[in-house]
């Protein structure tokens, strides 16, 4: 089997493409710093962040790295390098500081989001499962049930139309309950930026939509 997740944005979930296809091993738990200002503190144990917090109180509220080096300095603590981290950031267990918040945090306890990044032809993107996604669980057989590319006289592609493709599966499990006559239409174009998406058929959702683009699937038995 095949293991995917489908993510359904809140903005897009009228989209005739459905949701965006993500295989499941590409999706990761990560702290989503996004609009946050947050230092990694390198050599300082977790086990001191409770006494760093006490010993803060009795400083002006910490605003930027110079501040809270000479914070750590003054109150006598060894440490190594800090560090501004990024939007996404694995939860590893780590002294930070929190800007925004003024307080040291074990990074390891932090929220954690379901994250993925892809490369949309020019720069890395991430996206991120938050509240306003909606995630569908979906394992499909691993052969492809039927694939939509007709030729066209020069290539491959789906309703004539160029550098765009679409295929479907076999779903076997629901997020996580075995179904039948359930299938998942996939579709994406090569053109830059585009990323593979897929909705969930029934097998009478499916059989309409065959008729309606005219495909014709014993031809392809």
């Amino acid at each position: 089997m095949k293991n995917f997740q489908i993510w359904e944005f809140d903005f897009n979930q009228q989209s005739d493409r459905g949701g965006m296809l993500i295989p499941e091993k590409e999706i990761s738990q990560m702290v989503d710093l996004t609009n946050m200002s947050v230092c990694s503190i390198t050599d300082l144990a977790v086990a001191e962040i409770n006494d760093l917090n006490q010993k803060l109180k009795g400083w002006n509220p910490l605003s930027d790295e110079e501040d809270l080096r000479e914070f750590l300095t003054d109150e006598g603590y060894k440490f190594g390098s800090i560090d501004f981290l990024n939007n996404s950031e694995s939860p590893e267990e780590i002294v930070c500081f929190d800007f925004e918040n003024k307080s040291f945090d074990d990074l390891s306890l932090f929220e954690t989001y379901p994250w993925y990044q892809w490369h949309n032809g020019s720069n890395y993107k991430e996206e991120w499962a938050g509240e306003s996604v909606t995630v569908t669980k979906v394992a499909v057989e691993d052969e492809k049930y039927l694939n939509l590319d007709e030729w066209d006289g020069n290539d491959w592609c789906t309703g004539g139309v160029k550098f765009y493709h679409e295929t479907v599966y076999k779903v076997v499990e629901l997020d996580g309950s075995k179904v039948d006559n359930m299938y998942m239409l996939c579709k994406w174009s090569q053109w830059q930026g585009d990323h593979e998406t897929a909705k969930i058929l029934t097998q009478d959702e499916l059989d309409e939509y065959l008729e309606e683009i005219g495909y014709n699937k014993n031809e392809e038995d």
